[in-house]
């Protein structure tokens, strides 16, 4: 029995780790979160980094556009593949709104910001455990023959608490599709705080995900962290609308 990425990346109870010995799946776009709602953006840029406790994501990057709007951009994949996995880039945009109130001093403070966001990306992966070769492995090697694809929508939302400390939760639906691999439906919540200093933000967040498709279900906890880092960083002090205050 070959062990698969998505046999460990969610392991829930034996009829889960039993489903993931064939799993059948397209990749998702992306398979981490972008952290707290409403973070100071205006007239910045922000790259960043985020990976899950099996060992999957990458590196992202936002463009400030106007009031509100954020350009995306990202990759997604395996960190250390053993034949199988996948590796996708992305495309997407964000928009936030934020009823953070300006604390003294004129920074963003406490209060609450809300997100949307969606986008799609392309790349190679997804597998199809209904298959096997002449040698009777099956699927080997063949993730990284399969073009694969899809889009993803997504909601989150955060209560600033004080301009170093927020709470947040997110969700978000991915529809993907790889080459002889049904169309699979990636759902996934999670929950947890972040940190910012300066321009420095690190989160931690804890939840749930599945993926589900005709041929094959899975479904566990979740577990990720990432961090962000803004280019041009000013002292919101001196720039008190960076927050998107409406």
């Amino acid at each position: 029995m070959r062990r698969t990425t998505i046999g460990w990346m969610i392991p829930v109870l034996a009829a889960a780790v039993a489903a993931g010995c064939n799993p059948v799946y397209a990749p998702p776009v992306w398979s981490t979160h972008y952290g707290a709602a409403g973070r100071p953006l205006d007239g910045r840029m922000q790259a960043g980094f985020a990976g899950t406790h099996c060992l999957t994501g990458g590196p992202w990057w936002t463009f400030h556009v106007v009031r509100g709007l954020q350009l995306e951009a990202g990759t997604d994949s395996v960190f250390f593949p053993d034949g199988d996995g996948w590796v996708l880039g992305r495309l997407g945009a964000r928009y936030t709104f934020s009823w953070r109130r300006n604390d003294p001093e004129g920074a963003p403070g406490r209060g609450w910001a809300m997100d949307l966001e969606a986008g799609g990306g392309l790349g190679a992966g997804g597998e199809n455990g209904d298959e096997s070769d002449e040698s009777g492995c099956r699927d080997c090697g063949r993730p990284w023959k399969r073009l694969a694809g899809g889009l993803y929508a997504g909601i989150g939302g955060a209560y600033h608490v004080v301009r170093w400390f927020s709470v947040f939760a997110r969700a978000r639906q991915q529809f993907s599709k790889a080459e002889e691999v049904p169309w699979t439906l990636w759902t996934s919540a999670l929950a947890g705080p972040e940190f910012s200093v300066g321009p420095f933000s690190i989160y931690l967040a804890g939840g749930y995900a599945q993926y589900w498709n005709p041929k094959d279900l899975e479904r566990g906890f979740l577990a990720e962290g990432g961090f962000a880092f803004r280019f041009g960083y000013r002292d919101d002090r001196e720039n008190p609308g960076s927050a998107y205050n409406l």
